[in-house]
């Protein structure tokens, strides 16, 4: 089409424009006038004007009469009325689909409780100031974690003196003793993550996606709940104040709820198990 030229000017063409051969130019010439009155442009040279791409633009009336005569047709264009009804029915079909998201996304809303960051602000701060009275109370009477073999004498060394570590043959990977301690603490702590085993052997398939988005948020809400009991298992994370716990909380139990669901997925058959 590059190669073939205007037939009302000559120029370069583009393509066929209402059933003729034309260029870009011409094609919106011809959009602008062909349904105006014939009165309207008036030729002063006896309608006899040669249109080329160097004089197109001097005399309308014979360029708009060379696009007929080369073919272009008027009633491929839309009348005003036309456009009107074209806008509106486009206008309509806009408003239609977007009240129908609209009513959808409100169902949706309103059907599925949100995970929103205010209720992990309140589980996480709930969480952490009942198992903070606790511990205390825990501490009063027992100064060692419940439930959990953690040797603390590695934790009551004076920073200024700098221990011996010695090797021990408990690990395959040749810890030290500090490193030791700091990895059965981990691993005692990791056991509050261990989800318990279901007494049914029925398992139930999740085919409503409303019900499996409740089941997730509920399941994400007591993974988070875990998580935050994992936390305060941790020296380290308990010699923290109050705020930098929270932030890390607030920004890590998501993250690391997600990470453990790689657990519950069975890569033979493509599908989660919620536990």
């Amino acid at each position: 089409v590059q190669n073939i030229v205007c037939r009302v000017c000559g120029g370069r063409s583009t393509g066929f424009h209402f059933d003729a051969i034309t260029c870009e130019s011409c094609k919106s010439f011809f959009r602008r006038n062909a349904l105006k009155n014939a009165t309207r442009f008036v030729c002063y040279l006896g309608a006899n004007c040669r249109i080329d791409l160097e004089n197109r633009n001097k005399c309308k009336k014979c360029r708009l009469d060379k696009c007929f005569a080369v073919g272009m047709k008027s009633n491929l264009l839309y009348s005003d009325e036309q456009k009107q009804l074209r806008k509106s029915i486009i206008e309509s079909n806009r408003k239609r689909k977007t009240n129908e998201m609209t009513e959808t996304n409100d169902e949706s809303v309103s059907s599925t409780p949100s995970l929103s960051l205010q209720t992990i602000n309140d589980i996480i701060m709930d969480e952490i100031c009942n198992h903070e009275s606790q511990t205390s109370s825990d501490v009063s009477t027992d100064n060692s974690f419940s439930d959990l073999s953690i040797n603390k004498n590695a934790y009551n060394l004076d920073l200024s003196v700098i221990p011996v570590m010695k090797p021990i043959t408990d690990y395959s990977n040749q810890f030290n003793e500090l490193e030791g301690n700091k990895l059965t603490e981990l691993l005692d702590a990791l056991k509050l993550m261990i989800s318990p085993t279901a007494t049914s052997a029925e398992n139930i398939a999740l085919n409503s996606f409303v019900n499996t988005i409740n089941v997730i948020i509920m399941t994400h809400e007591n993974k988070i709940k875990k998580i935050i009991q994992m936390s305060k298992c941790l020296t380290t994370f308990n010699n923290l104040c109050d705020h930098d716990q929270l932030i890390l909380i607030k920004h890590g139990a998501i993250e690391i709820s997600i990470l453990r669901m790689i657990c519950n997925f069975n890569f033979e058959d493509k599908y989660w198990s919620i536990k």
